[in-house]
């Protein structure tokens, strides 16, 4: 009886992990329109801090005394993810660097 418990548990364990791996292949193509559209906009080392608040308005964050802001995009269709647009500048306020993350909203 014991060892059909722990088949079972096994099972389940295995099952579930299996459903984790497939959900995270299918995130990493979805919203393909969202990502160009912030991709073809947000350029590393050309853009500054002022041109993007005046694209997307105030940030969701801001760390690090404005050096981080933190970006929501949800998008259209029906999708219920919300990406996190996590941008990184130099002292000078021009973008060093940027990441857009499925399921970043907290």
């Amino acid at each position: 009886m014991r060892s059909r418990f722990l088949s079972i548990q096994i099972v389940i364990f295995f099952g579930t992990v299996l459903a984790v791996f497939v959900g995270c292949q299918t995130a990493k193509t979805s919203n393909l329109s969202l990502i160009k559209t912030y991709e073809d906009f947000i350029r590393d080392g050309s853009i500054t801090k002022n041109q993007i608040e005046d694209k997307y308005g105030s940030p969701h964050s801001v760390y690090e005394d404005g050096r981080i802001l933190i970006y929501h995009f949800y998008p259209e269709g029906g999708d219920d993810a919300c990406y996190a647009g996590v941008l990184v500048f130099y002292k000078d306020n021009v973008l060093e660097r940027h990441s857009l993350v499925k399921y970043g909203c907290r």
